[in-house]
C-alpha cells in the first residue's frame, strides 16, 4: 500500500490519500492517541460527500488540485510529477508520512 499524508488535526488525527495494490484509492483515518489510535479507512467519494468544510476535505481538494500543474514540464507533462517531488515512506505498521516539494 502506498500512502500520502494531507492533513493533521490540532488534536492529533492523522488523514492520508491511500492506494492498495488494485490501485483503488481511498482516505485513511489515524485516530490520536488519546481516541484509541484506532484507523478507519474511507472512500474517496463518502470521505468527500457531505464533509466538504472540513479542513481534512479542504486539505484533501487542494492536495487534488495541486496535481494540475500551470505550466507543462520540458518534456510536455503537467501535473505533480512535472513541477514537484512527492516521497512517500510507509512503515511496516502500515503507517505513512510523505514530504512534497519542490525538485
Amino acid at each position: 500500500m502506498k500512502f500520502l499524508q494531507f492533513h493533521i488535526s490540532s488534536s492529533g488525527d492523522r488523514w492520508l490519500l491511500a492506494r492498495n495494490e488494485s490501485i483503488a484509492g481511498f482516505v485513511r483515518h489515524e485516530a490520536n492517541s488519546a481516541s484509541d489510535g484506532s484507523l478507519s479507512n474511507i472512500a474517496i467519494s463518502k470521505f468527500l460527500d457531505g464533509n466538504a468544510s472540513s479542513p481534512e476535505c479542504k486539505a484533501l481538494l487542494r492536495l487534488i488540485g495541486s496535481l494540475v500543474a500551470d505550466e507543462p514540464a520540458d518534456d510536455g507533462r503537467f501535473g505533480a510529477g512535472a513541477n514537484s517531488h512527492v516521497e512517500e515512506i510507509a512503515t511496516s505498521q502500515g503507517r505513512a508520512s510523505a514530504v512534497a516539494g519542490p525538485r
